[in-house]
């Protein structure tokens, strides 16, 4: 900078008369400062100038805008969380105020300025913090803010809308009071109509206020409501409905009611009613989770298995559920801080079991049901259940009576009083009159003062629960009585029509008319899509009666025809899915038209979807009872839509407990494939070692049992983990093994898959013509076969290989067939791949925001999926994008959070490639000796991979650094082992590679 334009930024128009001799003291002075502070930065002076030379990183003002942009970038790639603590580490740069002590005209504008951008990030990461629901954390620093900036309505408006989100809604509105009349006092006028309206916006209450984009950005669907329709005939319980909905409750930090009680006293249907009158409240998601202290049937579940039920109700994937409980929770409260939620959770054992359940939002509220006091639980209001008063119980019976000129209030007085005023009770005795049931009131009555003793550990109040129960069994035909004692004994927690009729023995149209008189007496609920369910009582009556009744040859064997329907509809529906899958065949000795019509995909997918969680809850049974073979067989019957749903998580569980049964029957096959599909679920969630590890055991079992089929899937499934895992020369060995044997015995599909996969690792390896000749030949097979799915994936690997090698317009054409084909196969997971593609075409015809805006939809999917090799891979495209941009800090941290996740999932691959971006980001900015840190790591790996591409990419890399840092002769090099690499690659860098060296020779010459 001259001295002429120093002075002036100093003095303005009245400079000293000795200027520039004072300029000189001045910056003289300014070096011994540097000196002992320790700094690198130097002053030079030539021709009336200044220049400071120091490391841009040592300024202030620098980090600060490169934290700023970094955190721009990721929170819009959907890091809100990453982004906050960029801005935080940024506001951290800010000691007091910039050019304090500064003279002149010049300086204060420039202040200004500066204090400008730091507002501006502030206003930033606060609205992302209010996004992430940390409104609570940052009230006390916004009332800082608006003290510092009284007329920034920006700020205003985020401390209001902080403190309505922590139900301080008065707080609030006087914050917009404060600000409407400084304004009028000051500016003569009212807030602008951003803060009216967010004023009016309070005052109603508006739902929307506590959205987080998060949640209901576009293609995330409808919010979470697992809630059961509200009961029409809900009656009394004012008090108690006062206490779970009025206004009282809000603002008093209660979050979560507890309702106990004795069995059949309503509490899971009050609790039901009060969720849906505040549904409005908490629209974001409304959920209710059975936690199953006293089901019959089903085990109870435990912290760690309901957290993974609550955040797969929230649309978290299966694979992306973490393992432990303590990260489960605090997902959970992650998930949670962002919403408006309402959440029953049903039939609570003890306050250990609910006490990580509870979202501490304050925008979310909990109402939790148990037979007995919960202790350990601080800060909860109990509300103890009672019977109803009687004259409420009079109105619960005419209403569910109606028999027309009703029931004489004396007669109805005797039969709610025989109850014991229990809503359940009640509610099986008047189904016995009403609805044409053609019961008399005398009879119901003898019938209830005649009922047995009670056989079910209800505690106060269980006469009354067996004696209706009693009257309701006694007056079922002795078809309905026997239906009712199979399904007290299912495992499932609902069941259809198609499995009762196997459960019983019968046909679905037989058993349809049982069901419905079953349903009318309110002994069986009828919920969504037809499925039907019990009440915990209900069951553990029908389950008595059953064992009471039945002997254990009865049913065990109605068991076994339950598990033979789910074994036998799976395999059916797995066959349409996946019509080229090696399975085990197991052969079915019942009749066709006793399993659900599955004749197309879309039955297949529709049976999938609707039945996987009960088959899992089958599966259990049946491996802890005497079924483990059909628990075995049908674990491997849902395996295929289990992993292409990308339920990993659940797969996993249910072939580590097949592969135990297996290794306790002793069954080697069973024990092989499930060892081989563990190990799929294991690649699936970046688990390699564990993968590959898995995948040598089955490969031991198969060659024992001399099935050179198995054995070749074997060995092929290993090539595709050493491959996952950048070990591309062994990959290619166990790929070539694996397709000698099934040439030799004729498999088709099998050298497809082949043939697919050793193409992918020789382009790895460099050897494109080789890799293309594979996949050809896998294309060409897959077709013979017709196996879509192959031929969609391998024209995605040959456009990936074309486009590397610069054939763009080819490359196109082949992800658009490829998308066609997914498109007709539902292969979301696999469009967001070709998506991913896609964008790389854009980013090579310099269409660099369409591009980022296509990797970020594929980002999408696959963070919902959990699939965390692709997220690294769209984020390293993302960060090389920006780099084309001239971007540096944005690709920066794209590839520094590439390479953590890839550090995770040990794969070497991305890795490599994010540690070669850090390097080509770190030259971008002029951080050479960082940059050289990161190419010399990123070379080892890939050499160890055998990535000649990756390779290239570095030393090129490492040439630029070397002209800027050494010259040109010791840059050519490093260019010419870039050079051989690309020309034996025969990608485009090869021709602009070699034309920069030629030039470079023309100089030197």
């Amino acid at each position: 900078m001259s001295c002429d334009v120093l002075a002036a930024r100093l003095w303005g128009d009245d400079p000293p008369g000795k200027a520039r001799g004072n300029l000189s003291s001045y910056i003289s002075r300014t070096r011994g400062r540097l000196r002992d502070a320790g700094s690198d930065a130097q002053i030079t002076s030539n021709a009336q100038t200044y220049t400071l030379t120091t490391d841009p990183d040592s300024v202030d003002l620098h980090r600060f805008r490169r934290l700023g942009r970094q955190a721009d970038a990721i929170a819009d790639s959907g890091d809100a969380t990453a982004a906050v603590g960029l801005l935080l580490q940024a506001d951290e740069l800010w000691r007091g105020e910039p050019l304090a002590g500064l003279p002149g005209e010049w300086t204060p504008a420039l202040r200004r300025s500066l204090e400008e951008e730091h507002r501006r990030a502030r206003l930033k990461r606060i609205e992302l913090e209010l996004g992430l629901g940390r409104h609570i954390e940052i009230i006390g620093e916004l009332h800082r803010l608006v003290a510092m900036y009284p007329l920034d309505e920006r700020f205003t408006a985020q401390l209001m809308l902080a403190l309505y989100r922590s139900d301080r809604q008065a707080d609030a509105l006087a914050v917009y009071r404060r600000i409407q009349r400084r304004l009028m006092e000051t500016q003569g006028a009212d807030p602008g109509a951003p803060l009216q309206r967010l004023q009016h916006q309070i005052l109603a209450r508006d739902g929307e206020l506590a959205i987080t984009p998060r949640h209901r950005s576009p293609g995330h669907g409808p919010q979470p409501k697992t809630l059961p329709p509200r009961t029409v005939h809900f009656t009394g319980r004012t008090r108690e409905l006062r206490a779970l909905t009025g206004t009282d409750q809000r603002g008093t930090g209660i979050q979560a009611v507890v309702i106990e009680g004795m069995p059949g006293v309503g509490k899971t249907t009050l609790a039901v009613h009060a969720a849906h009158i505040l549904a409005d409240r908490h629209p974001d998601a409304q959920l209710l989770l059975p936690l199953r202290a006293h089901d019959p049937h089903h085990p109870r579940l435990d912290p760690a298995g309901a957290l993974a039920e609550l955040l797969t109700m929230l649309g978290v994937p299966a694979g992306s559920v973490p393992p432990t409980p303590a990260r489960r929770a605090a997902m959970w409260q992650a998930e949670m801080a962002g919403r408006r939620a309402i959440i029953v959770l049903d039939d609570a054992a003890d306050g250990d079991q609910v006490r990580p359940l509870i979202p501490a939002a304050r925008d979310c509220f909990t109402i939790i049901t148990a037979r007995n006091r919960l202790k350990n639980l601080d800060g909860l209001r109990q509300i103890c259940l009672e019977t109803l008063s009687p004259d409420e119980s009079l109105v619960l019976f005419n209403r569910l009576a109606d028999t027309g000129d009703g029931v004489d209030e004396e007669t109805a007085t005797r039969i709610v009083n025989l109850c014991g005023h229990l809503p359940l009770a009640i509610h099986l005795v008047a189904s016995q009159i009403g609805s044409g049931a053609g019961s008399r009131p005398p009879e119901v009555i003898d019938d209830l003062q005649t009922a047995g003793s009670t056989v079910l550990d209800v505690g106060v109040g269980g006469d009354a629960v067996q004696a209706a129960f009693e009257s309701s069994y006694q007056r079922l035909s002795p078809d309905q009585r026997r239906v009712f004692r199979r399904l007290g004994i299912d495992p499932c927690i609902d069941i259809t029509t198609h499995a009762a009729a196997a459960l019983c023995g019968t046909t679905p149209s037989d058993i349809a008319p049982v069901i419905d008189g079953l349903v009318e007496s309110h002994l069986l609920t009828r919920g969504p899509a037809e499925r039907l369910s019990f009440h915990d009582l209900i069951r553990g009556y029908a389950c008595d009666r059953a064992e009471r009744e039945d002997s254990s040859q009865e049913r065990r064997r109605a068991l076994g025809r339950l598990l033979d329907y789910y074994l036998r509809s799976a395999q059916r529906a797995d066959r349409l899915l996946h019509p080229h899958r090696r399975r085990t065949v197991t052969a079915s000795s019942r009749p066709a038209e006793d399993v659900p019509a599955v004749n197309t995909r879309e039955d297949a997918h529709a049976w999938m979807e609707a039945e996987w969680r009960n088959s899992l809850r089958v599966i259990d049974y049946a491996i802890d009872h005497e079924w483990k073979t059909q628990g075995v067989r049908l674990a491997h019957a849902m395996a295929a839509f289990l992993d292409t749903a990308g339920q990993w998580g659940q797969a996993a569980t249910i072939h580590e407990r097949a592969l135990r049964a297996a290794r306790e029957l002793g069954d080697a096959r069973h024990l092989a494939q499930a060892s081989a599909e563990l190990s799929l679920d294991r690649l699936r969630t970046g688990r390699l070692r564990d993968a590959l590890e898995h995948a040598q055991r089955a490969l031991d079992a198969y060659r024992e049992l001399r099935d050179p089929q198995a054995e070749a899937e074997s060995l092929d499934h290993i090539g595709v983990i050493h491959w996952s895992s950048g070990r591309n020369r062994e990959a290619l060995a166990y790929g070539q093994e694996a397709l000698a044997l099934y040439r030799r015995i004729g498999d088709d599909r099998g050298q497809a898959d082949s043939l697919a996969h050793c193409g992918i690792a020789r382009w790895h390896l460099g050897r494109c013509e080789e890799a293309m000749d594979c996949l050809r030949q896998a294309l060409a097979l897959y077709r013979r076969v017709g196996d879509r799915r192959g031929e969609a994936k391998t024209l995605n690997n040959m456009g990936e290989a074309l486009q590397q090698r610069g054939f763009h317009r080819e490359a196109t054409s082949l992800y658009q067939e490829s998308l066609a084909i997914f498109s007709q196969i539902s292969g979301r997971q696999n469009s967001a791949i070709l998506k991913n593609n896609l964008a790389n075409v854009l980013q090579y015809k310099g269409r660099y925001r369409p591009a980022i805006d296509a990797y970020r939809e594929a980002l999408v999917v696959f963070r919902e999926t959990g699939d965390r090799k692709n997220i690294a891979d769209v984020l390293n495209n993302i960060g090389t994008t920006y780099q084309m941009m001239d971007r540096y800090d944005e690709a920066l941290i794209h590839h520094k959070k590439a390479r953590a996740i890839a550090e995770e999932i040990a794969d070497s691959y991305e890795r490599t490639w994010a540690i070669r971006g850090m390097g080509d980001a770190y030259r971008g900015i002029g951080r050479y000796q960082d940059a050289l840190d990161c190419y010399r790591e990123a070379l080892a790996t890939a050499r160890e991979m055998g990535d000649l591409y990756q390779e290239a990419r570095i030393h090129d890399g490492v040439a630029t650094v070397t002209l800027h840092l050494h010259g040109s002769q010791a840059a050519k090099i490093r260019w010419r082992q870039a050079l051989d690499l690309f020309q034996a690659l025969a990608v485009p860098e090869a021709r602009s590679l070699a034309l920069r060296l030629t030039a470079l020779d023309g100089m030197a010459s």
